[in-house]
């Protein structure tokens, strides 16, 4: 892609930026609509396969009285919540059974065991931030972050200033030299749909709560109005600024990626 001065028609960024919020809100009511999230708290078990097909068969037969309500569906479901209740507790017995059979001097997990009956938890403190005590989880990611990028901040020194105005020199020319806008070669949705199908569906998703599952699920519609909006950035030259906070956040990774990668030579994030 070839650098470009030109500048940007207001009323074609204005579109832009209108079509990308609307692609962003469709996806979003698309997803709020389809699907309810349910938060559990509790931590997963994994049950015996006796256990979870009477689980799997209670809740087929609930599902049956909530639409037909028929007394004995409902007795039923009742019967099976207890034998499933009393099966768990049994299992959990004979482990609890199991593994203090197993314990031994040998191997030193009976005194592992004493120890961690014995030991008190702990409640860990909230994290101090720089402007105090911190208790949300976006609180505590955001310190951790701002830890994290000043731990492993590259030196900026020693720079070479004569190296700084050459590159400064080398742009000013080519913008000089170059004063007709060239844009790059359009895209296509085969292109896209290329792209979203390498995205992995466990990455978190991103300012836009757009995961790349939901992606991976939009319309042909879809596909060709975000076609769309990527060849029209092409053609005039710009950069949505709703997506400028999304590759921020990565820059300082990217900056390392070059740097470890590069040939021997100046370049423009180390002096030569």
């Amino acid at each position: 892609m070839k650098l470009s001065n030109s500048m940007c028609h207001w009323q074609f960024i204005r579109d832009i930026e209108e079509a990308i919020a609307k692609f962003k809100c469709g996806i979003n009511a698309a997803i709020n609509l389809s699907s309810k999230t349910k938060s559990i708290n509790t931590v997963h078990r994994k049950l015996p396969h006796f256990i979870t097909n009477k689980i799997t068969h209670r809740n087929n037969i609930r599902k049956r009285w909530q639409h037909t309500r028929y007394p004995p569906n409902k007795t039923a479901c009742n019967k099976l919540t207890e034998e499933i209740k009393n099966d768990i507790e049994i299992w959990d017995n004979n482990r609890w059974k199991e593994l203090l059979q197993g314990l031994n001097t040998e191997d030193i997990s009976l005194y592992n065991m004493a120890r961690k009956l014995k030991k008190k938890y702990v409640n860990i403190p909230p994290i101090l931030g720089p402007s105090g005590l911190v208790f949300s989880c976006a609180d505590k990611a955001d310190v951790f972050r701002n830890a994290l990028e000043e731990s492993f901040r590259e030196n900026i020194e020693p720079y070479d200033d004569n190296f700084i105005e050459n590159v400064e020199s080398e742009i000013d020319d080519y913008f000089h030299t170059n004063p007709t806008p060239s844009s790059a070669p359009l895209s296509s949705p085969a292109e896209i749909l290329a792209i979203i199908a390498k995205l992995n569906i466990r990455k978190t998703s991103g300012p836009d709560k757009i995961p790349n599952k939901a992606l991976k699920l939009i319309t042909p519609n879809a596909f060709t109005f975000l076609t769309k909006i990527f060849n029209k950035c092409l053609t005039f030259n710009y950069f949505p600024l709703r997506w400028n906070k999304q590759i921020l956040s990565c820059s300082a990774n990217l900056a390392k990626i070059l740097n470890s990668h590069k040939a021997p030579g100046p370049s423009v994030y180390s002096a030569p």
